[in-house]
């Protein structure tokens, strides 16, 4: 599976307008509509609920069972594992079923999951954020080695926990979208700032800061085998919105 053309899609959508998006509720819901589009509801034969307990209740998993002719493969907020949750995930055709955990929460088999997707939605930062402590005085003298191995921080938004529990599916069809109002990485600003940006005083610094944060994310990411698409509303229409696109 490869949902990247429909990934690809959403950022130009947001480009074009990114008023229309409020929340990272508004991104996902968009990213829904456009892959249910190209995604139809896959029919399921002795399709299988798992793990159903034999209470009082036991009629209502039962009935659920009992309906399960078809399956929309495009859901939101995918248990696999306790406590984790995947914002959005396209199953496979072959699925037949699930888990039902906690006397109703349904809990999937990463083996049905053919691709899946994390959204951040950085609205309000104008930089990458530092670990607690680093002052922008501190950092300013720093080279660019030094800012990612000691400086940034890829805890914050989640970046680096959301890599890690898409990196640990089994698939490879895998995205992390970041979505900056403000471009907090600083991409492809080179000789395009503003007046008013390049009379900041701490303009070098978060240039560089944004550069380092670039690369500490697309290292991670390669690592954990996940494709990171980066998105700002200043950026010109392409076809690919890869963290390292042209």
């Amino acid at each position: 599976m490869d949902i990247k053309s429909e990934c690809n899609e959403l950022a130009k959508n947001f480009i074009e307008n990114p008023a229309n998006y409020v929340t990272e509720a508004d991104l996902v819901l968009d990213l829904v509509s456009i892959l249910r589009k190209n995604h139809s509801p896959t029919e399921i034969d002795d399709g299988e609920i798992k793990n159903k307990a034999d209470g009082y209740k036991k009629s209502f998993p039962d009935t659920i069972e009992d309906k399960m002719e078809e399956f929309n493969p495009v859901h939101l907020e995918v248990s696999t594992n306790k406590g984790e949750r995947i914002d959005l995930v396209v199953f496979n055709e072959d699925i037949n079923g699930f888990y039902w955990v906690s006397n109703g929460s349904k809990r999937f088999c990463d083996k049905y999951i053919g691709a899946a997707v994390e959204v951040k939605f950085v609205k309000n930062k104008r930089y990458f954020p530092k670990k607690k402590g680093e002052t922008n005085e501190k950092v300013k003298d720093y080279d660019k080695n030094t800012l990612k191995e000691e400086v940034l921080d890829l805890g914050e938004n989640s970046i680096k926990d959301d890599l890690k529990e898409l990196s640990n599916l089994d698939t490879d069809d895998v995205y992390l979208l970041i979505f900056s109002n403000n471009d907090y990485l600083y991409t492809g600003r080179e000789g395009k700032l503003t007046q008013k940006e390049k009379n900041y005083r701490h303009i070098d610094l978060y240039e560089k800061m944004g550069n380092a944060a670039k690369e500490k994310i697309n290292d991670f990411a390669e690592e954990k085998e996940v494709s990171v698409l980066y998105i700002h509303p200043r950026m010109r229409i392409k076809g690919d919105y890869s963290l390292y696109s042209d």
